[in-house]
Parts: structure tokens; sequence; C-alpha cells
């Protein structure tokens, strides 16, 4: 083999052992249990939500993730057969969206990772043992309505009626580290717990949206 030609060579395989590599990274495989019906247009955002953080989080669909999910709605004999159908399926995670879906998972499984979201009291549930060290398969994301007052959780939906997908987006954090080799049981129960809020005026009115006075009131800050 002439000098020139083997050069090429050796410059073409250097450049195809990542395409390899890629190509032999196995696939993970991501079962979901979300809580709601599936033509539940707030749910479905959640969803895609989470999709769209674990993408970021370098875990893509087609490429070295699979996803297995399941609508329970608000029918629990439902919910119980998605859930013993997910863990049959042996994935890697399981994510379980609100409170009765993540108990219908538990029931299923006491070892496969369980990472679950909207659910406000993970220790009154049995869930966990603890925030800080939650002992067992389940770790996730407490959404804790009652920190807020009546009246700032009304106004906390008027001026972000999407909070939480916060809480989805979270637990996409856990299961990306229990997909690279994280234990649940070490991982701490995250918690929205404090809400800032804060008006962009500038950009309100960049935006045409007229910010009413009493809404000003109740800012942390205003920025004008």
């Amino acid at each position: 083999m002439k000098r020139r030609d083997f050069t090429a060579h050796l410059v073409g395989s250097a450049l195809a052992w990542p395409l390899v590599l890629r190509a032999q990274q196995p696939t993970r495989r991501i079962a979901v249990l979300m809580g709601y019906p599936e033509n539940d247009p707030e749910a479905q955002s959640r969803f895609a939500a989470f999709k769209e953080r674990l993408a970021a989080l370098g875990w893509s669909e087609g490429r070295n993730a699979r996803f297995d999910v399941r609508w329970g709605g608000n029918n629990p004999a439902r919910a119980s057969a998605h859930a013993k159908e997910l863990v049959g399926l042996k994935p890697d995670v399981i994510l379980g969206n609100t409170t009765p879906a993540t108990a219908a998972l538990q029931r299923e499984t006491r070892t496969i990772p369980i990472v679950f979201t909207l659910v406000a009291d993970p220790l009154g549930s049995g869930f966990v043992k603890s925030f800080s060290r939650p002992g067992g398969n389940l770790t996730g994301f407490r959404y804790h309505e009652s920190v807020l007052s009546e009246k700032w959780l009304e106004l906390l939906k008027q001026v972000a009626p999407r909070v939480a997908r916060a809480s989805v987006m979270g637990a996409a954090r856990h299961v990306d580290r229990i997909l690279r080799g994280a234990k649940p049981e070490e991982l701490p129960v995250e918690q929205l717990n404090r809400f800032e809020l804060v008006i962009n005026l500038k950009t309100a009115k960049a935006l045409g949206v007229a910010i009413p006075q009493s809404l000003l009131l109740r800012a942390d800050r205003v920025i004008e």
C-alpha cells in the first residue's frame, strides 16, 4: 500500500471510530406512567417537556433511549394494570407522574428505580424514608402546593400556569443520573418550596401585556 493510500485509510478509520462507538452505545429503556388521560393537553405538554429535558441531558429517543408510556387517567385499576405491564418490560428506570401512579408502581417493584413527580407527600405516602436519604428504589421531585397561601397559589397559576412542568423537568435530572449509574436511595428528593414573583415591565411592554397594579404590588421584584 502506498504511503498516501495508507494515510487516507488511517484518517478515514479514525473519523469512523466515533460513529462506531455511538452505534454500539446501548439503548436505555425509560418507562413512564402518567396519572392523567392521554388526551389531556397539559399532561402531554409535561411529557414533552420531560423528553426535551432528557434530550438536553444526552438521552434522545431513537439514539440511546426508548420510551414506554402509559396513561392511567383517573382510573386506579387501569393505573395498576399499566404499572404491572411497565415493570414487566424490565426498564432501566420508571417515571411515576402523580401520587396514585407512583403508588401503583411501588406495589409492583422494589428493585427497579422509580422517579416520582407531582407528589405532595412522599414521606406520608411511604415512598421514601427521608428527603435527604430516600433509602429505597424511589426518589424524585416533591410538588407541594400547601407552601403557598390560597391567594398566592391563585396568583401563581395566573402568571405561571406551567409551573408543574418544572417538577417534571426536575425529575428528568434524577432519571439522567440513574441512567448514568446513580442509586435512587442516595439521590435526595428535590422540592419546590419557595416561589418568587419577578415582573419585567420592559418585556411586558414589548409583548403588549398590561400588568395590573394589584399584581405589581404583590411582586417581590419589579424590573423597570
